[in-house]
């Protein structure tokens, strides 16, 4: 499995390039909000003081929410309570 890592422009993880493709990660970067919305791979979001005004906290919280592990158990207890149509 590849995990994505997502950061900002200014920041360039050449310096942990090696460890990056060792451990099968893929840093891309992020200028805006859609670069936000990305595949079900587990992601980690890289965000420095200077970017946080780009990404207003309810586009941050959602991020986290659906690349946690709470958005899957929300949707099994979902789809658990949820009556069966016959």
């Amino acid at each position: 499995m590849r995990y994505l890592l997502l950061h900002p422009p200014m920041w360039r993880p050449d310096a942990v390039a090696p460890a990056l493709q060792t451990s099968q990660v893929e840093a891309r970067p992020v200028r805006q909000l859609r670069d936000l919305a990305v595949d079900d791979r587990p992601t980690v979001f890289l965000l420095d003081a200077e970017s946080r005004s780009t990404f207003p906290v309810d586009m941050l919280r959602s991020f986290v929410e659906k690349h946690s592990d709470g958005e899957k158990r929300k949707r099994t207890l979902r789809q658990e309570t949820e009556p069966i149509n016959k």
